[in-house]
């Protein structure tokens, strides 16, 4: 992999940024096609797709976003997942992670404070 691009993928919902083993064009040939659930949550994608139909197909704008991050407690069900605005879900994500890090760990949070 040496010279090649390291791969990353973000997951704002978690809060975790996963190193892919592969370099960037084993990362489309090879790691989309034979572990696609793996790298995009695709099976998860098709349950949240069948229950919400009439959002789909999503824009190039759109996305399926957790309503609680796993990060902040919520759930990884399909009942936790919203349609929402790409940019304002990666950028509230963010915000909520750079918070959350600073916290002592194992701090609950139970409300958030505008500023």
């Amino acid at each position: 992999m040496e010279g090649q691009p390291l791969v990353l993928i973000f997951e704002p919902g978690t809060g975790e940024t996963l190193e892919i083993p592969a370099p960037f064009s084993g990362f489309h040939d090879e790691e989309l096609t034979e572990y696609a659930d793996a790298a995009l949550a695709r099976e998860f994608f098709e349950i949240w797709s069948a229950a919400n139909s009439d959002s789909l197909p999503l824009s190039p704008h759109q996305c399926a976003g957790y309503r609680v991050p796993l990060f902040l407690g919520g759930s990884d069900a399909v009942e936790n997942v919203e349609l929402s605005d790409l940019e304002a879900y990666w950028s509230i994500c963010g915000q909520l992670r750079l918070g959350a890090m600073r916290l002592p760990p194992g701090t609950e949070i139970n409300r958030m404070v505008g500023g």
